[in-house]
């Protein structure tokens, strides 16, 4: 939960370029809007799937926060912000799914000539292990197979 509420949180706490005081210029308004339309959208959704359970979990801090420790209405205070926090943890999860962060995405550059040798060298590594010991199936000498294609793809 941690990773994407922070992702999340990060996302929703970046600051909006700040608009020349008392009225947004024009030029302010049409890079908000023709750079920004789909997160801003993606992030309105975002906050209505998780309006309800906030509201959810801030009365069931305030009413836990009124009680007594371990007497059943904290209990079950605390177990209705428990079960808040996990629809806030599912909504976020399926919107960091929905919403992959475009960096992350980014798929890696190619190998480089020193770190295609390397990954040759440790395939023959591989290799002589696999041929002097058992437990190899077909499965494993096609996974070094595909690691050793890896390793001749030049660097384009």
């Amino acid at each position: 939960m941690t990773a994407a509420l922070a992702r999340a949180r990060a996302l929703l706490d970046t600051p909006p370029t700040p608009p020349v005081p008392g009225q947004l210029t024009t030029d302010h308004q049409e890079q908000h809007m023709t750079e920004t339309p789909a997160r801003v959208l993606a992030l309105m959704s975002l906050m209505r799937d998780i309006e309800k359970p906030s509201g959810v979990y801030n009365r069931a801090v305030r009413r836990a926060a009124q009680t007594l420790t371990d007497s059943p209405e904290n209990e079950a205070a605390q177990a209705r912000g428990n079960a808040a926090l996990l629809e806030i943890e599912q909504a976020v999860r399926a919107w960091v799914a929905k919403y992959p962060d475009p960096e992350q995405a980014k798929p890696e550059p190619p190998f480089t000539a020193s770190e295609r040798q390397f990954l040759a060298f440790a395939m023959d590594l591989a290799f002589d292990r696999m041929v002097n010991r058992d437990g190899f199936d077909d499965e494993d000498h096609a996974a070094l197979a595909r690691f050793r294609r890896l390793a001749e793809q030049p660097t384009p």
